[in-house]
């Protein structure tokens, strides 16, 4: 199983069906239509991570990448105009965010998003969001398969907690390894590795004079690997996480830690995308042995997200 990709289509149904598509049964070419959007994102993550060249990266520059991307623009916009209106013309309540999206009201002035603002939402959720989720559950695999004692503790945890009755969220809570096992992996693949800021005002840092303006970019991953906030930066040690000696709020406070970022600019989804993503790692552990074969392949590939460059393969056995 090519578990990036796997990873990949699980994530995008997910945030079809819990954002804005609750369907009636046998009603899912909205979800295969999104889910072939979701995985367009190779596109925007191609065309993202491209170098800034002065003439060739300007907006007025007639580059293949740039007619392509506009062209997937255009078609997404379609595709979800035609369910904003169905949506608004039905009336119907449907109880997903997308029943939120449309019938959120500014309480001052009274008026709703427009069908733009909501398809820029939709647009950030179903491109932006599964992408960086995919790619953290590979990683975790990824750990999985190299930190054995981990694995079994982790799988102990599962079937003790759960046995085989059905996973609900408020089981989540008493799952702790496996939300520092998530929390481990972040530090050290987060997906977005880079984070960017224009300076409100002339400032200096590390020595240099930034005019206000000036465009900052930082590595995520370089500073999640400081030796001097974490001791063995290059290990995957989970217990670095324990919320019983560790808050994971003081950590982003303290900025060493900032894997959806800090402050105002925080990731909004923050929170749904790690709900999500022990969601389907549970799933998929209490009911699979997950096989990592030996040697399996670092390599990076470093474009808007941080990703393996040959994914990842695993060998799956059914559980007992």
């Amino acid at each position: 199983m090519e578990n990036a990709a796997q990873d990949d289509v699980s994530v995008v149904h997910s945030y079809c069906r819990e954002f804005f598509l609750c369907f009636d049964a046998g009603a899912d070419r909205p979800v295969l239509e999104a889910v072939g959007w979701g995985n367009q994102s190779w596109r925007v993550n191609h065309y993202s991570a491209q170098p800034p060249f002065p003439v060739v990266g300007s907006p007025w520059f007639p580059r293949p990448s740039k007619f392509k991307m506009e062209r997937a623009w255009k078609e997404f916009r379609s595709f979800v105009q035609e369910l904003i209106v169905g949506r608004r013309e039905g009336k119907e309540e449907k109880g997903d965010l997308f029943s939120v999206l449309t019938g959120m009201t500014n309480p001052e002035t009274g008026e709703g998003f427009s069908d733009d603002e909501v398809a820029e939402e939709i647009l950030g959720m179903i491109i932006g969001s599964h992408e960086s989720t995919a790619t953290t559950l590979t990683w975790l695999f990824y750990e999985l398969g190299k930190n054995a004692a981990f694995y079994q503790d982790l799988i102990a945890e599962i079937d003790e907690v759960l046995g085989r009755k059905d996973l609900t969220q408020e089981d989540l809570a008493s799952l702790p390894l496996l939300k520092q096992g998530l929390y481990e992996t972040l530090r050290l693949h987060p997906p977005f590795w880079f984070e960017n800021r224009c300076t409100t005002e002339k400032v200096t840092l590390g020595g240099e004079v930034l005019e206000k303006g000036a465009l900052v970019v930082l590595s995520r991953q370089a500073l999640h690997r400081n030796e001097k906030y974490w001791a063995d930066p290059e290990q995957f040690r989970p217990e670095r996480f324990d919320e019983k000696t560790v808050k994971i709020e003081e950590l982003v406070r303290s900025g060493c830690y900032v894997p959806f970022s800090s402050g105002p600019r925080m990731c909004i989804g923050r929170h749904f995308a790690m709900l999500q993503m022990m969601l389907i790692a549970v799933e998929v552990l209490r009911r699979f042995e997950v096989d990592v074969p030996e040697g399996p392949s670092a390599r990076v590939s470093t474009k808007l997200t941080m990703a393996l460059r040959d994914g990842l393969k695993v060998r799956l056995k059914a559980r007992g």
